[in-house]
């Protein structure tokens, strides 16, 4: 995906393209034109720092509904051809797409017609089917006509499958339209072909599964025999070998394969690609417990560093705490994002309250929605002024798990965090637990209310 320049986060479109809570306040409160240019932007240029899990679409569809945004430009940008001079991106059209389907669930008729348009004559159909019929099946009437004609073959129409054969529409779909119920039937095929495959491997040794590059059929092979194999694997001269039994027993959780997993990471300190093995499996290996050994790498240039900061911030300890926040300033690097969400969560868990001015820098400025839920998760249990402060803006955040830390932390001192709580608990298109965890926050308020003694005339 192209490179995408965020805005400042103190300007309405950076906090936009964040998917924060004051940015949907504020594109409600600005002149609908300059909303409206911030959110086309967003749609017409994904700003997530990772398209494949950041949510963004409900909460940039219920701007749209709320502002009443113009159609016309999203309409150019997905059935307009194009330049000539731009790159292939398989995600180009896919935020715009899925917001159009939240467009819908919330009302707007003319998105779900720009949904059906696209799926006719638009480049990626098979994301605008999911659009209209994720997570509730919208006008999907006479479709199956178009899709099954939109693939060549029936293999393409079969690989356009969901990988939920069930869902609706494909479900009532094949019971009537003959092509998607071949394709139906080969990906069925397919899948049973590849369960029979998997199968064979069962009957094989670790050596001739290692040799086909099956990784995966050896992650139950755990008796003496296969262990001695995969150990031997690991350290063996043939690197493809060495790297694929390396990588099995770390899915093992097998402490054995520490050696050979640092001597990987040693061979090969600063490759980008392949995958370091060696990594993969310590990674692994930390998911059990503290390594004394990877810890012991602080310092060490390239990998072996980088794993043992990530060690530190997996099982901290009193006295990591300077070390964690300065991993944690390092939030804007992209290099170093994921590191940085390590340890926050470390921070957190060492209750460290020196943290909760930087927590705050970073729940403003970064631009990975992720990364802000945490600190929000951590600014609701150290700061003293989350509750009435960043906590309300939480409420109007693009991520599901920001919304629940809002509504059990924010104050109920607040009139505007009340009224938000209370539509969050009313809407039935929010997520079923913060719906939930909404109305428990304002059912006492309620019931005080219906309480009060009326007042005589």
């Amino acid at each position: 995906m192209p490179d995408v320049v965020v805005a400042s986060a103190d300007s309405l479109l950076g906090r936009v393209q964040r998917g924060r809570g004051q940015g949907y306040v504020d594109a409600l409160a600005v002149a609908p034109g300059e909303g409206a240019a911030a959110l086309i932007n967003c749609l017409t240029s994904d700003p997530r720092t990772d398209h494949q899990v950041e949510s963004r679409d409900e909460y940039y569809g219920r701007i749209a509904v709320d502002i009443e945004l113009d159609l016309a430009p999203l309409e150019v940008f997905l059935l307009a051809p194009p330049p000539a001079t731009a790159s292939k991106d398989d995600w180009r059209d896919a935020l715009a797409l899925y917001t159009l389907g939240s467009m819908g669930r919330l009302g707007r008729a003319d998105a779900v017609a720009l949904l059906r348009r696209y799926v006719e004559i638009g480049e990626d159909w098979s994301t605008a089917l999911v659009a209209l019929s994720w997570p509730t099946v919208l006008n999907v009437e006479g479709l199956d006509h178009v899709v099954a004609e939109r693939a060549a073959s029936v293999d393409e129409l079969a690989r356009g499958l969901p990988f939920e054969p069930d869902r609706e529409p494909w479900l009532s779909w094949r019971r009537t339209n003959e092509r998607i119920a071949e394709a139906a039937a080969r990906s069925h095929l397919w899948r049973t072909q590849g369960e029979r495959r998997r199968a064979q491997f069962a009957e094989k040794s670790v050596m001739e599964v290692l040799r086909e590059r099956e990784v995966s059929a050896l992650r139950g092979r755990s008796d003496e025999v296969d262990k001695a194999a995969l150990l031997e694997a690991a350290t063996g001269d043939d690197e493809q070998l060495r790297h694929d039994a390396i990588k099995v027993l770390g899915w093992q959780r097998d402490q054995r394969v520490l050696d050979a997993a640092e001597s990987e990471l040693r061979r090969f300190p600063d490759r980008e690609w392949p995958p370091n093995a060696g990594w993969f499996a310590i990674f692994q290996l930390l998911r059990d417990g503290p390594l004394p050994r990877v810890r012991g790498w602080l310092g060490e240039p390239g990998r072996l560093g980088e794993v043992a900061m990530h060690a530190v911030a997996e099982w901290p300890e009193p006295g990591d705490e300077a070390l964690l926040r300065t991993m944690a300033e390092h939030f804007r690097d992209e290099e170093w994002l994921y590191r940085a969400c390590d340890a926050v969560d470390a921070l957190v868990r060492l209750r460290d309250r020196l943290s909760t001015a930087l927590f705050e820098t970073i729940f403003k400025e970064t631009t990975y929605s992720y990364l802000r839920h945490r600190v929000a998760r951590g600014l609701a249990l150290l700061s003293p002024t989350f509750e009435a402060g960043l906590a309300i803006e939480c409420l109007w955040d693009c991520e599901d798990q920001t919304i629940a830390v809002g509504c059990a932390a924010v104050s109920l001192a607040s009139d505007v965090a009340r009224e938000q709580l209370s539509r969050i608990a009313a809407d039935k298109l929010a997520d079923r637990r913060t719906r939930a965890l909404a109305a428990r926050r304002v059912r006492p308020l309620e019931k005080h209310r219906s309480r009060r003694p009326r007042t005589g005339s």
